[in-house]
């Protein structure tokens, strides 16, 4: 009888890295889920991202170009696999859809302790290929580059926000400057004012 080869152990073939984030579930599995994001902090230091399509469904396709700090390019290909908006997302990923070595993603945005953790676990076909893409490429260290642009891209982006937006108010007062009537939350003369005029500005 002939023997089989004993399959690899999964714990040999992986690779997990994480981080832990002050924003939201919600915020950040939008920033992993639009390219208009994705193109600002998606990769190692130093790394740009050139998109020539870009789908997020289940089946849709990511295929783009990772470009590195010299210039050198490396194409890319994403298929997702699996949405579970905002708690999970699981994606094949290689140099197109034929890579034999092509490996799978599955990103978990979980609350822990008021914050969200973000867990990349990758599955390759071989132990031999994850030891390579962790020793040739520096896969650990390029995996926490990523996640630390990512922070700073969602911190960077909420101080923007914040900075960005106006709050626009108006009141009632009298030309002497009262807002109240003779006593506390008085408002009944307001309503001596309300009509077609201010009902349309209000609007």
């Amino acid at each position: 009888t002939r023997m089989q080869a004993r399959p690899e152990a999964v714990s040999d073939r992986e690779l997990v890295v994480s981080r832990r984030f002050s924003a939201s579930p919600a915020r950040l599995f939008t920033a992993w889920t639009e390219e208009r994001h994705l193109k600002q902090w998606f990769g190692p230091n130093g790394f740009t991202t050139q998109t020539r399509a870009f789908e997020f469904r289940e089946g849709g396709i990511w295929d783009f170009d990772m470009i590195g700090p010299d210039g050198t390019r490396f194409t890319n290909w994403i298929e997702w696999r699996e949405i579970a908006r905002p708690d999970r997302i699981r994606y094949i990923q290689g140099a197109g859809s034929d890579d034999p070595e092509s490996f799978e993603t599955t990103v978990t945005f979980a609350v822990v302790d008021g914050a969200t953790e973000i867990t990349l676990h990758s599955l390759f076909k071989t132990k031999a290929r994850r030891d390579e893409v962790v020793e040739r490429f520096g896969a650990i260290e390029g995996g926490y580059q990523t996640l630390g642009r990512l922070s700073d891209y969602v911190e960077a982006s909420a101080s923007e926000g914040s900075a960005g937006r106006r709050l626009v108010t108006w009141n009632l007062q009298t030309l002497y400057g009262h807002f109240e009537g003779p006593t506390p939350w008085a408002l009944d003369f307001h309503m001596n004012v309300w009509g077609e005029e201010l009902e349309a500005f209000s609007l």
